[in-house]
């Protein structure tokens, strides 16, 4: 990012460096946590957070009112504190199951699990990979959060062109 110094958001948003786990690397910026309904993938809310920030503290943001009261996560956000701040506002957070949790959890739960799996990372991988997210080449802030919106809104408009054309046929 060009003048890294300059990069404040409103709210008090800082760019930070963060970790990304998945490639090994460190790097520089913000990271986007993105909410969608279990069986669709429109996006119902996101958050632009330093690229410093616990995911677990994002969660109990964007989590909001869940449909159904589930939330089916990545296995990195699961921890006795998250799924207890969660079950206080009643919504039941589903991770995959350990090895030591597969031979206690029900096993149409895990069947459930992993049959929804792909669908978080499906929106990621789209995001990343269809609508380069991670290459905006934004210079200002504003167009860091507008240039996050359009990709956003494009995928979006796209998920629901892919569910008319379904219905038609």
């Amino acid at each position: 990012m060009r003048r890294a110094d300059q990069w404040h958001l409103p709210g008090g948003l800082v760019a930070g460096f963060g970790r990304c786990a998945a490639k090994a690397l460190w790097f520089y910026g913000f990271r986007v946590a993105v909410r969608t309904p279990l069986l669709g993938p429109v996006p119902l809310c996101w958050a632009l957070v330093p690229a410093a920030v616990n995911e677990r503290e994002v969660l109990l943001d964007v989590a909001g009112p869940a449909v159904g009261g589930r939330i089916l996560a990545d296995k990195g956000l699961r921890g006795a504190a998250i799924t207890q701040a969660l079950a206080s506002h009643g919504i039941l957070l589903l991770t995959p199951p350990t090895k030591r949790e597969r031979a206690t959890m029900p096993a149409v739960v895990q069947r459930f699990i992993a049959a929804h799996r792909n669908r978080i990372e499906g929106v990621f991988t789209t995001e990343k990979d269809q609508f380069h997210l991670e290459h905006h080449r934004a210079l200002t802030p504003w167009g860091l959060l507008t240039r996050i919106a359009a990709k956003l809104t494009a995928f979006t408009l796209r998920a629901v062109w892919r569910r008319l054309d379904r219905d038609v046929e």
